[in-house]
């Protein structure tokens, strides 16, 4: 038996989710097949990814100095960007008048165990503004030379002003 159709018999509330996304009845029976990938059309909301990554190694912040970064496009907390120590949600952001691709940031949720909290939202970000933010905020945690969490919580006001400049 297919590994699709196992999974039919396990979770039987797929097929109506299914064909409440406009698949047809003849399509659950159909092999499923399913590509991943966590940059490009698979995640449209992914297409910043590159950026971020590049513009953090290109200015050499080191290990440490970024908590975990997650990334959502789902309101709904679908990569539990909420409960991460520094969040993101895609949107948009109007400037001028004008929709523009945008992440509201989330600070200070975690995930651990008896501990779990969602984080705070504190504004939205341009997805254009997004490499830069992060590049201050990690050179800001290096020049202290300590760890994200350490200088995130000894130094508050600077955290804020950084970000408040990208809001």
């Amino acid at each position: 038996m297919l590994t699709s159709q196992k999974m039919r018999k396990l979770a039987p509330e797929l097929d109506p989710l299914r064909l409440g996304t406009g698949w047809k009845p003849e399509d659950l029976s159909k092999p499923q097949i399913f590509i991943e990938s966590t940059f490009g059309d698979s995640h449209p909301g992914s297409g910043h990814l590159d950026k971020l990554v590049e513009a953090v190694r290109e200015a050499g912040i080191p290990d440490g100095a970024l908590p975990k970064i997650v990334i959502s496009g789902c309101p709904s907390s679908c990569a539990a960007h909420q409960a991460g120590a520094m969040g993101f949600q895609g949107g948009v952001k109007l400037v001028d008048k004008k929709p523009q691709p945008a992440f509201k940031m989330f600070l200070n949720g975690t995930d651990k165990l008896g501990q779990a909290r969602f984080g705070q939202e504190v504004g939205t970000v341009l997805e254009a503004d997004l490499p830069a933010l992060l590049v201050e905020l990690g050179k800001a945690a290096a020049a202290a030379g300590q760890s994200w969490e350490q200088w995130s919580a000894d130094h508050t006001s600077e955290r804020d002003a950084i970000i408040a400049k990208y809001l």
